[in-house]
């Protein structure tokens, strides 16, 4: 620029800097069987409204399926979008199936609503251990008839003594999954009188609705008319630290979901649906963000500016309520210098950033302590005990 009258000039220039975007994490997959079982064979259609659901996969006079169902679930609990792949048959998820959920990188929670045997559990978890960005939700059986049954993990081979057992029914242990019992009785949208619904779809709009870092618990299941098994207090207290969520049918509100745990042990760190969710949203943020930086110089330079980035992200986080501090450095770091690329790790081409978050933790257990006092006592005689 040429400055030739006298005055303030103002120029725009790159900063460098730029903003990581969150990737949306309400886009679910579910797989199974269709209305219309040859619509589309393991192909992954996008819908976006039951309409259009209907339209690829549910002809009128068409047999409704535990997947239709739950996209119906889906879309009245809060979903927008979500992918639809028909396995063609009600058998075991395939390999295939599977394929065609690699090659969604924008999905964030997957399903296959109704399936429940051991081979499909393993499937689904398998499949979001390998991936950074998605957590299954399970289904149990439609009928369990007794509840001690959901807190033994199934197992593929017969017990070695031959002797007839009570089944075992819980999925294997995971932070990428979470089981919600039981099943719902719904209105069916594609016929008449009411059924039985797996709760995955159901779950999979409460969750498309909820920040990831906001336990999706205590909410109301719409479309609901009640549930399939009502669980008490006693019951709930003996799933409940073993990861299986359970939906209760509360006379004020109706089904509602009363749980927000991961299959995970409870000594997990990622034993909360929210902390897991956010893990795999923040990873996912940062993973597409640093993806710019393939095949830049490895100096000062590309680490300040990976700090930078990393840190305003956060930083965005922590004022939102995701994260856990009274100031940004109780609620995450990020380091990338010297000491995280030492010259070897440079001359192997690699770039290593560490990353701390804490996250926050949903108040699982509301505690009032009431005390019995006589009259005349003060408050503050109470107060020192």
């Amino acid at each position: 620029m040429n400055y030739g009258a006298p005055g303030v000039y103002v120029e725009e220039v790159d900063s460098g800097s730029r903003t990581i975007q969150g990737r949306s994490t309400s886009i679910a997959a579910f797989v199974g069987l269709t209305p219309d079982a040859g619509a589309a064979v393991n192909e992954a259609v996008a819908v976006n409204s039951l309409r259009e659901f209907s339209k690829h996969f549910a002809p009128p006079g068409a047999a409704a399926t535990h997947l239709a169902h739950a996209v119906h679930g889906f879309f009245l609990n809060g979903g927008s979008r979500c992918y639809v792949i028909n396995t063609g048959t009600a058998g075991p998820i395939e390999q295939a199936t599977i394929r065609r959920l690699e090659e969604l990188d924008d999905v964030a929670m997957v399903a296959a609503p109704g399936a429940t045997a051991i081979e499909d559990y393993d499937a689904l978890i398998t499949h979001c251990k390998g991936r950074s960005d998605r957590l299954a939700i399970l289904d149990p059986p439609e009928r369990v008839e007794n509840i001690m049954d959901l807190t033994k993990v199934a197992t593929a081979t017969p017990s070695k003594s031959g002797a007839p057992e009570r089944p075992s029914l819980r999925p294997p242990e995971s932070d990428k999954a979470v089981l919600y019992f039981p099943w719902l009785v719904i209105k069916n949208a594609f016929g008449t009188g009411c059924v039985n619904a797996p709760p995955s779809g159901f779950v999979a709009g409460i969750w498309a609705r909820a920040a990831p870092h906001q336990p999706p618990a205590n909410a109301g299941v719409a479309g609901a008319l009640g549930v399939t098994y009502p669980i008490i207090d006693a019951e709930q207290a003996v799933l409940n630290p073993l990861g299986v969520n359970c939906i209760r049918h509360f006379s004020d509100s109706g089904p509602t979901v009363w749980g927000a745990r991961t299959l995970a042990a409870q000594s997990s760190p990622f034993r909360y649906v929210n902390v897991r969710r956010l893990f795999c949203y923040i990873q996912t943020a940062i993973a597409l963000d640093t993806r710019g930086y393939v095949f830049r110089p490895n100096d000062h330079n590309l680490w300040m500016t990976v700090r930078r980035n990393v840190s305003d992200f956060l930083r965005g986080q922590w004022r939102i309520g995701a994260l856990h501090g009274r100031t940004p450095d109780e609620a995450f770091f990020v380091k990338c210098d010297e000491d995280t690329n030492p010259p070897e790790s440079i001359r192997e081409g690699k770039l290593v950033v560490e990353v701390g978050i804490a996250p926050v933790r949903p108040a699982e257990f509301v505690i009032f302590r009431v005390a019995h006092i006589e009259s005349g006592t003060s408050n503050e005689e109470v107060a020192r005990g």
